[in-house]
């Protein structure tokens, strides 16, 4: 076998071993399935995690009422909505309470549920390729009251003036004990 050989040569076998153990060191995030409302198609990818807030890297679905958690995912706009003017939204679902969204001003407010009251977590503006969006940042649940709950977050972005509306279908769900 030549080793200039690009996919059997010992040196691609090196480097696929090489790049497998890079990529093992790296968070492995939920990808969350996406769901679209209105017309065309979208190749939106949206990676997410529940965490707690001094180890991002590794993702958890069970946290103590005195941890410090931290919910966030990464939006990857599809190139036909990059740069169209759009807005993401943040959407906080706790079992037995209700609907809760993070508006622009990172303040959370409660929601019926109906998608012409939602309002984004950003406001108006040209779409980039990615986006972090963050539901939770340094989030201790006993400074609120809360000593259990079962929270499902899901993420979404639209462009005013269409119909695009696409939202994470199953979000980050996690539970305080």
């Amino acid at each position: 076998m030549a080793r200039s050989d690009s996919e059997q040569s010992a040196d691609a076998v090196f480097t696929i071993n090489q790049t497998r153990v890079q990529i093992s060191k790296r968070r492995e995030p939920k990808i969350l399935p996406i769901t679209k409302l209105g017309s065309g198609s979208s190749n939106l990818i949206l990676y997410g995690a529940a965490s707690r807030s001094s180890d991002l890297n590794t993702p958890g679905s069970s946290f103590s009422s005195t941890d410090s958690i931290d919910v966030r995912a990464n939006l990857f706009i599809p190139s036909e909505h990059q740069s169209l003017t759009g807005i993401t939204y943040v959407v906080i679902s706790v079992e037995g309470t209700g609907l809760f969204y993070r508006d622009a001003a990172g303040a959370y407010q409660t929601w019926n549920g109906d998608i012409a009251s939602l309002q984004g977590n950003i406001n108006p503006r040209a779409l980039d390729f990615s986006k972090e969006l963050v539901a939770f940042s340094e989030f201790v649940p006993a400074n609120f009251g809360v000593s259990s709950a079962n929270i499902t977050v899901f993420f979404a972005y639209a462009i005013p003036g269409t119909d695009v509306f696409v939202y994470s279908s199953n979000g980050i769900a996690f539970t305080i004990q």
